[in-house]
């Protein structure tokens, strides 16, 4: 009997191991596919102002026709306090005049995405891989915003702006390197970003800024998401 008891221990820790490190390969190797499996499963379900950012760096990204787009929605209130579905494509694209257009489908700054946050709200990069796709993703915390119009990336990827007034907690902080265009000359700050930061309730624009490469079509784009009160 012990026998047949420990052979069974034996199997499920086996297949506990064998399970874990699947996940991880699977994480490395196919890190879209594993996201959609936990998206999927329940594990990682975006908050309502992720899937608006998502949809702000999506309609500049990949521009509003794009499926991505037309994929993004989220639970609001309306001004009843009724519980609606937004679609990103139906409210932030479909109907836009030609003048919010930066090129061809794309919308970047030019009109903002507007979220309306009834409670506290949680922003985490990992989320946010429908549209980062696995590129370095930070989020940095600004007291003055006078400072975002020289603010530019250290690299191919995206920096999620908001101001120290609007958040509520802050998750794992790490080094981030944000270069900019201050007083006429280019300066390098060593500053400090976070994986995660949870934001205080309000009506908030969320608006894109792509970069410009700096070696044609084989530099490095870095997008600036900024989150503004209104």
């Amino acid at each position: 009997m012990r026998g047949i008891v420990s052979t069974i221990v034996i199997f499920v820790l086996a297949a506990i191991i064998f399970i874990v490190a699947l996940w991880f390969l699977l994480s490395k190797a196919f890190p879209n596919i594993l996201y959609q499996l936990e998206k999927l499963l329940g594990i990682i379900k975006p908050t309502p102002i992720e899937s608006a950012i998502m949809c702000s760096i999506a309609r500049c990204k990949y521009g509003c026709n794009s499926f991505r787009v037309k994929d993004i929605k989220w639970e609001e209130h309306d001004s009843s306090g009724r519980k609606i579905i937004v679609s990103c494509w139906e409210r932030f694209c479909s109907g836009t005049t030609p003048d919010v257009y930066t090129q061809e489908d794309k919308i970047c700054e030019k009109m903002p995405v507007i979220i309306t946050l009834k409670n506290q709200q949680v922003i985490s990069v990992d989320h946010l891989y429908e549209v980062t796709e696995g590129k370095t993703t930070e989020i940095l915390s600004l007291n003055d915003y006078s400072l975002l119009n020289g603010l530019r990336g250290g690299g191919d990827g995206y920096t999620i702006v908001a101001k120290d007034e609007y958040i509520v907690s802050h998750g794992d902080p790490s080094g981030c390197r944000i270069s900019g265009v201050y007083g006429g000359r280019g300066v390098v700050l060593w500053t400090r970003c976070y994986s995660s930061i949870e934001i205080k309730e309000g009506k908030f624009s969320i608006k894109t800024y792509p970069s410009e490469r700096l070696l044609g079509f084989l530099g490095p784009l870095w997008y600036k998401v900024v989150i503004e009160s209104v």
